[in-house]
């Protein structure tokens, strides 16, 4: 009697359980009751040392590029000029920042590092010790800067050519053979870092680091450009403690800093007119912005763009 009972009650379990498997997912049994629990959770509050931190270290690659953008059209048609690279560059930092740092996740998850452990002291020691290890590098690297003015190797070249785009704003370089008395037998304007075609000499070197020294050059002259080298260096490093803290934790974005900081080539790099700083700007905040971008939560980016359409019909 008792097996049959027990047999009875096992394939009752049994018809239920497929049952419950053929309902869809919102009628489940339990799961309702599960929606309910996390409604009924008060929401967390939000981190604000890992927003500022997201915001502080995706600033750099913003500034950068809303320098850049307007500054080759500008160059291209010979009018990279103080007063139009201000007017169209400050208002296009501030546009991009407002859109694409107004929503930015608090905290980052982490895969194949254990338990995460959200604790409010690693947002605030990650932004903290980022700022204050990467100003303190700064100040070393102004102090040790090398800037190199004659154009022997690369660092002359670029600067030099920051410098004509200061004086003229436009591009290319034409010769000034009345400089020399004239042509003469051996006389070639081509040297390190340029080339002479024509009457005209060709920097052969990327423009984007020649645009970011004229600024430097404009600030205040040759002192100015010298300094933009380390500036680009603590941006870089800068980006690089928020990728470290997105990936592993924002307590190691100060390692991080520190770390990348110490690096010969980093040290190189950081002392002269180099590219490497500024395009380490560029790739370390756009894999920022990527992370951000995938870690947002889905409701958080619906509700951003449910308050960019009133703001697009006022507009």
């Amino acid at each position: 009697m008792l097996n049959t009972v027990g047999a009875g009650t096992s394939q009752a379990r049994t018809v239920v359980l497929k049952a419950s498997q053929r309902l869809p997912a919102r009628l489940r049994p339990g799961r309702e009751q599960d929606r309910r629990d996390r409604a009924d959770r008060p929401p967390a509050p939000p981190d604000t040392a890992g927003m500022a931190l997201a915001r502080l270290t995706s600033l750099p690659v913003i500034v950068v590029m809303a320098w850049l953008l307007p500054g080759l059209p500008l160059l291209l048609a010979g009018r990279f000029l103080p007063v139009p690279m201000l007017l169209i560059s400050v208002p296009l930092t501030v546009a991009l920042a407002a859109s694409g740092l107004r929503v930015v996740p608090g905290r980052w998850p982490r895969v194949g590092l254990g338990r995460q452990q959200d604790k409010p002291w690693t947002a605030w020691f990650g932004l903290l010790g980022s700022v204050a290890v990467a100003a303190g590098l700064t100040a070393w690297q102004l102090h040790m800067q090398t800037q190199s003015l004659i154009v022997v190797r690369s660092p002359g070249g670029y600067l030099q050519t920051g410098y004509w785009l200061a004086e003229h704003g436009s591009l290319p370089i034409p010769q000034q053979l009345r400089a020399f008395g004239g042509a003469h037998p051996g006389l070639n304007f081509s040297s390190a870092g340029f080339v002479a075609h024509g009457t005209s000499v060709f920097p052969a070197m990327p423009s984007g680091l020649p645009m970011m020294l004229a600024g430097g050059f404009w600030a205040h002259s040759i002192t100015g450009a010298q300094a933009i080298a380390a500036v680009l260096g603590c941006l870089a490093l800068l980006t690089f403690g928020g990728l470290v803290a997105r990936l592993a934790g924002p307590q190691w974005a100060p390692g991080g800093v520190l770390v990348l900081g110490l690096a010969l080539p980093e040290q190189y790099t950081s002392r002269a007119s180099f590219p490497e700083t500024a395009m380490q700007v560029l790739l370390l905040g756009g894999l920022c912005l990527l992370v951000d971008a995938l870690a947002l939560p889905p409701a958080a980016a619906r509700s951003a763009g449910a308050q960019a359409v009133p703001e697009q019909a006022a507009a």
